[in-house]
């Protein structure tokens, strides 16, 4: 099985409505597809970027909490945001949120006692155990089942007159609605790839330690004021995005599987079709049997470069719960492999291993990256296989995307 270190955080399965569905296909030609003559799996590299973690914690344990975090970056509450201080603090609301490092979540999290609630916008190495309602699972964070192919960004040169592009300064705090908590970026260009990546970003802030915070209201209503604060700021129209390095991007959100085929070695023995899963339509492959290997193919072909790397990037869940201990559903990823294939042969195949938890009740994201090499070149397929658990699970992919890097 596979083993992931992770915040527990119990959840609740929840499935929407057929949306699609295909019968077995039999013009998916699997075995030109997924031919696999020598070439071996690559096992996928996930990248822990993240410094700092976000949790929410029940008010009455803040207190005790912020005397033994230190070099806290930003403690929000009820709507004021507050420097920590070390001292004892009366909270009036029911939920603090706590922007900390991640080397002291694991000792936060030992220290809050009867925690009603806990949320997080960055995956961390936490290992507590914590008793969590459903309810987390059920508001959706911010980016964390949005992320399809990241965009190419750059700063507009020269800035568009009348505009804030990297400007020093500060706004009024009275008012902490129309933000994203703040989250940790390596670069400047990074967190403006952030604000693109939604549609209700209008501006965002960024300082060298990377904390990178997104607002979403008019940029006028904060009441923006130059001077020195370490932040700086640029409104949405500094920057210019594309996705240029992008040569596949596939989601669900039309609803539409006619793109799709699959075969089964054994009779019956696999569903396709289209579901909402937490929120997110989604691919489901469901095992309708206890043994067999369902081949699934996407009929649309793209273009790869020889002698170039490009990275396939997807999120992955099965209809298994979160364990109370774990926090983790217990899947088995490996028996899910993906293919890129050119001139009827394989060129790459992945298996998924070392995902990172995505939110929500279960997704993980999984990264490979892969070189095509001289003479593999030209129109291109993606597929992949899923081999029967024995459980008759339901297996859902969220998005896949294939970029140049």
């Amino acid at each position: 099985m596979v083993s992931f270190k992770g915040l527990t955080i119990f959840s609740i399965l929840a499935l929407g409505r057929v949306n699609a569905s295909i019968d077995p296909d039999d013009d998916c030609d699997d075995e030109t597809a997924l031919s696999t003559t020598g070439h071996h799996p690559t096992s996928s590299v996930s990248t822990y970027s993240s410094s700092t973690s976000t949790i929410i914690i029940p008010s009455s344990a803040a207190s005790h909490v912020l005397n033994d975090v230190e070099d806290a970056d930003e403690v929000l509450l009820s709507g004021t945001a507050h420097q920590p201080t070390g001292s004892a603090t009366t909270f009036s609301s029911s939920t603090t949120t706590l922007i900390i490092p991640n080397s002291d979540a694991s000792h936060v999290l030992n220290d809050v006692e009867d925690v009603d609630e806990v949320r997080l916008y960055s995956t961390t190495f936490v290992t507590s155990i914590v008793s969590v309602s459903s309810s987390a699972a059920s508001v959706a964070t911010p980016g964390s089942q949005g992320g399809h192919a990241p965009k190419s960004c750059k700063a507009v040169a020269p800035p568009p007159a009348g505009r804030t592009c990297g400007v020093e300064g500060y706004i009024n705090q009275a008012d902490q609605s129309g933000r994203w908590p703040p989250q940790k970026k390596d670069s400047l260009k990074e967190c403006a790839t952030l604000c693109f990546s939604g549609p209700d970003c209008t501006a965002f802030r960024y300082r060298q330690d990377g904390n990178c915070q997104i607002f979403t209201q008019e940029f006028s209503s904060y009441g923006f004021t130059a001077g020195t604060s370490g932040s700086y700021w640029y409104q949405k129209e500094c920057f210019e995005c594309s996705d240029d390095g992008t040569v596949l991007g596939i989601d669900f959100h039309d609803n539409d599987v006619s793109n799709w085929c699959f075969t089964g070695d054994v009779d019956d023995s696999f569903e396709l079709d289209i579901q909402t899963s937490d929120g997110l339509s989604s691919l489901r492959v469901r095992e309708l049997a206890t043994q067999g290997v369902a081949q699934v193919e996407y009929l649309t072909e793209f273009q790869v470069e020889s002698e170039t790397t490009y990275e396939m990037v997807f999120n992955v869940r099965s209809n298994l719960p979160v364990g109370r201990q774990t926090g983790l559903p217990d899947t088995d990823f490996k028996l899910l492999t993906f293919y890129v294939s050119t001139n009827d042969k394989v060129i790459y195949e992945t298996i998924p291993v070392d995902g990172v938890w995505n939110g929500g009740e279960g997704w993980f994201k999984f990264s490979s990256k892969f070189v095509v090499q001289s003479g593999e070149k030209g129109a291109a397929t993606l597929s992949f296989a899923v081999h029967a658990s024995g459980s008759q699970l339901d297996w859902y992919l969220g998005y896949l995307y294939i970029n140049s890097v």
